[in-house]
């Protein structure tokens, strides 16, 4: 969403996202919504580390970035793996590491590749050094999980307790995987646990509370509503895995 939008006309737009994508696959809504790759509280960790390795990781932000929105070529994708190993070469548990490592695997997920996605948020959980990167791919790691079908390895690795900072992402995660699988009340639980982790936050809590409060909604009406979901035929199941919809990559488009 565009950071040039105001709050309301933000929220608007993910109210018409999630009705337009009512039908995708478990794997688009569970790594789409809560904007997967959006750094959020992580950004304050990054601006307090020193500048070591920061000329190479340089070298990544430019290739990953090289076609601005727009998808990489596979010359442009392997300019982005061999920054990024130079990067691990000198370093393999420093904060450029993890953010390199960050790097492929959304990479990775944009390309459905989600073992290998995984295999990279396991390795900045591995070796960092910095309790927020490995607190971050751990919520990722959740993501793709889920998005692989093993949400029981998902909501395990979300049962995890965070820092402040990721308190409501972790809940807004465990809701999205639950809603996903059906378990509406445990759902509207979540969300609302991650509404009441946002109070007090001033960084875009405002309208991620709004969101959340969208979500529990949603939860509560296909909860309350069962024929909505279920024996009609022509509902939209918020829930339904559609065989011919998107994937997580064209739905992030």
């Amino acid at each position: 969403m565009s950071e040039h939008l105001t709050e309301e006309e933000q929220i608007e737009a993910f109210k018409r996202w999630w009705k337009e994508n009512g039908k995708l696959t478990v794997s688009a809504v569970v790594l789409a919504s809560a904007g997967y790759f959006g750094f959020g509280a992580y950004q304050s960790a990054q601006e307090k580390t020193d500048q070591a390795n920061s000329g190479l990781y340089d070298k990544v932000i430019a290739a990953a970035t090289a076609q601005g929105d727009a998808a990489l070529s596979p010359k442009q994708k392997a300019g982005v793996v061999g920054a990024a190993e130079a990067v691990l070469a000198e370093d393999n548990t420093g904060l450029y590491a993890d953010l390199s490592r960050f790097h492929l695997a959304k990479m990775a997920v944009d390309a459905a590749e989600y073992e290998k996605a995984a295999s990279y948020l396991d390795a900045v959980i591995a070796n960092s050094q910095t309790q927020s990167s490995v607190e971050l791919a751990t919520l990722r790691l959740a993501r793709v999980k889920a998005a692989m079908g093993n949400t029981d390895e998902a909501l395990a690795l979300l049962a995890s307790s965070p820092s402040d900072a990721f308190t409501a992402g972790y809940a807004e995660a465990r809701g999205d995987v639950l809603a996903s699988l059906g378990r509406l009340d445990e759902a509207y639980t979540a969300f609302e646990s991650a509404v009441a982790a946002l109070e007090g936050q001033e960084s875009n809590g405002g309208m991620r509370a709004n969101i959340l409060k969208f979500k529990m909604d949603n939860a509560r009406i296909a909860t309350a509503s069962p024929l909505a979901i279920g024996t009609n035929p022509h509902a939209v199941n918020p829930h339904a895995v559609n065989p011919h919809a998107a994937t997580p990559a064209e739905a992030a488009e």
